[in-house]
């Protein structure tokens, strides 16, 4: 089979970013989204793509190897400092401020102001050869610019407020680190017209102390000049999964304590709710013509055999999770050119007698969507949350809800259906009467299947249209796992 590529268009969704951070005193912003949905990737491209007018310095904590949390923001401005280190500066036109610097030289000397930086690039992933040229004349450019300097004498006050400032780990810092990383973006916007974009990716992916550390830093900032950022970025791009920061809030402070009135400092105008459920749905028909069935020796893609029962089962449940907004694109890459093989043979013996396999393709389904979510309980979890949208495909919807009466009325007969049974069964909100018997078929036998549904009450009979699909198939998949009917199916 042709192996697909998986390649999702962000045009539309980029100019929409681009309309957004470029709103009129937007200088902050929450990109939100789902792990997996390719918020890196869309944020790496979208800078890509417009780098004439920013320049992003694109951080993830997530990496840093962080032992106290006092750790994480001194870790965040040596990862800062690197990346400034990246560009092209003359660093005999940057002011080394002569204030803060001063009071690390007289304490130790100048190559150990640099320590802790460098000690620190791996912790960061960093590799010091990448900057080690810019970080060599950089520090030539201080002792120079501080050799001849002797401190002048300054009132109690002003003694304080230098050691307040000068304090590692103080929410107000202003640090020679700091005030380099100022100095050195000053430097940079004198040079270009393009912005500078702070991007803090993957917040939610780190621990929770260090998470509130950063947000409490930057919020200090905020509640100084609400009109800047720190370090005097243009933009700051706070990317994680606001419903992750919500609950990682309530467990912290308590569920009363109002959350909106913590968040909405961190974002100027609104947050960016991010996703490319329409760009992927354009690539659906690609997810099914790289997914395939092995039987009899012979391989065929969703695609080509969607008139098959089982295989519309399989896309009708992958489509709609996609639709729903359940499978981000990791998971999706991940499925991608899946090949599932299902055996061979056209039937199934269950208690010395053959069943033709059509009556059972929802077994091959089952077995399909096990094999590409290999975590059962996450396939759970999309069954639950599945929205039920419109079946579009060749098979009448009541078909594929048909294939599931023999398992979910398998306590009353465990398919030994010598005889006709019948029965009533209670699934979520419905009500299903059934009859099942078996008919001798082309020398195997069929089975005959009616059903009909109410609601909860017994009182209105409900059109199979408008059945929830999805619950009903997890029952089946918990009865099929519960009694291994898998492993009983002499088929497979």
């Amino acid at each position: 089979m042709e192996t697909k590529d998986f390649l999702v268009g962000t045009k539309n969704k980029q100019s929409e970013f681009k309309k957004h951070i470029n709103l009129p005193l937007n200088h902050r912003t929450i990109l939100s989204a789902p792990f997996g949905t390719g918020k890196t990737y869309f944020l790496k491209e979208f800078f890509t793509n417009n780098k004439t007018e920013y320049i992003p310095i694109h951080l993830f904590p997530v990496n840093y190897s962080v032992a106290e949390n006092k750790d994480i923001f001194e870790l965040l401005k040596y990862d800062i400092l690197f990346k400034l280190l990246e560009h092209d500066i003359d660093f005999e036109e940057v002011e080394i401020p002569y204030d803060v610097s001063f009071y690390y030289f007289i304490q130790n000397n100048y190559e150990s102001i640099f320590l802790p930086f460098l000690k620190c690039i791996p912790k960061i992933g960093k590799n010091v050869s990448e900057v080690s040229n810019h970080l060599s004349y950089l520090l030539k450019e201080f002792k120079k610019q501080h050799e001849d300097n002797q401190r002048s004498e300054q009132d109690d006050i002003s003694s304080y407020l230098e050691t307040f400032s000068t304090k590692t780990g103080n929410i107000y810092e202003e640090d020679f680190y700091t005030q380099l990383i100022c100095n050195l973006i000053k430097h940079i916007k004198l040079k270009t017209d393009r912005k500078i974009v702070l991007i803090i990716d993957d917040l939610d992916r780190i621990d929770p102390e260090h998470i509130f550390r950063i947000f409490n830093i930057l919020s200090a900032h905020v509640d100084i000049d609400k009109e800047s950022n720190k370090f005097d970025v243009d933009q700051i791009i706070l990317v994680c999964h606001i419903d992750n920061i919500r609950k990682i809030y309530a467990n912290r402070y308590g569920q009363d304590v109002n959350f909106s009135g913590y968040i909405d400092k961190f974002y100027s105008k609104r947050i960016f709710e991010f996703d490319l459920i329409k760009e992927i749905e354009d690539k659906i028909h690609d997810i099914f013509t790289s997914l395939s069935l092995e039987s009899k020796g012979s391989t065929s893609s969703l695609s080509t055999i969607r008139s098959y029962n089982d295989a519309q089962t399989i896309i009708y449940t992958l489509e709609s999770a996609i639709k729903s907004n359940l499978l981000s694109i990791r998971k999706i890459l991940k499925i991608l050119n899946t090949t599932v093989f299902i055996g061979s043979g056209n039937y199934i013996s269950i208690d010395s007698q053959s069943y033709s396999i059509d009556d059972f393709r929802i077994l091959i389904a089952i077995h399909f969507l096990k094999q590409i979510f290999e975590d059962e309980q996450e396939l759970f979890s999309i069954l639950d949350k599945i929205r039920d949208t419109d079946f579009r495909y060749k098979t009448d919807k009541s078909i594929l809800i048909e294939m599931l009466i023999p398992f979910l009325t398998y306590a009353f007969h465990s398919l030994k259906l010598k005889s006709e049974k019948k029965g009533e069964i209670k699934i979520d909100e419905y009500i299903i009467d059934f009859t099942i018997k078996q008919i001798n078929k082309d020398r195997t036998f069929r089975l005959e299947t009616t059903y009909t549904f109410w609601d909860k009450d017994k009182k209105n009979v409900i059109d199979t249209k408008n059945i929830n699909y999805f619950p009903l198939l997890k029952h089946t998949l918990i009865i099929v796992n519960e009694h291994n009917l898998l492993d009983l199916m002499h088929y497979y």
